[in-house]
């Protein structure tokens, strides 16, 4: 087991030690760091939902009984018939035939609104626990 690690430790000191070696001096375009993307999470869920989807810059429209999970809340999804998208400011709001479900919740509205950085949300007429 030891062994294993010890071999594991100089494969992955061999690999770092190459890219140590190469760095940019200051100013230079490889020392500048590109802009993490907040939402690429977010962007590879969209691109795998198998429904009708409609993209006007940064609002992607999902349509026609949407079932989507919640992006980084585990165990959360939103059915509705539309969901709204904003990646910008990772903003959702699902209408029309809207339910929330959780691991011992499910929360049936007309709308939903959902922060999807702060985790939070505003039902509009709900009913449910």
């Amino acid at each position: 087991m030891v062994r294993v690690i010890a071999l594991l430790w100089l494969v992955g000191a061999g690999a770092v030690s190459p890219a140590l070696a190469r760095q940019a001096t200051p100013g230079s375009p490889a020392n500048q760091q590109a802009a993490p993307a907040p939402q690429s999470d977010l962007i590879e869920l969209l691109e795998t939902f198998p429904g009708k989807i409609e993209i006007e810059g940064d609002l992607w429209r999902l349509r026609e009984r949407v079932n989507f999970p919640i992006p980084r809340h585990m165990g959360f999804r939103i059915f509705a018939d539309l969901i709204e998208i904003n990646l910008k400011t990772e903003h959702m709001v699902a209408t029309s035939n809207v339910t929330f479900e959780g691991p011992d919740s499910r929360i049936s509205a007309e709308r939903i609104e959902f922060s999807i950085k702060a985790g939070t949300a505003t039902f509009i007429t709900r009913a449910g626990l």
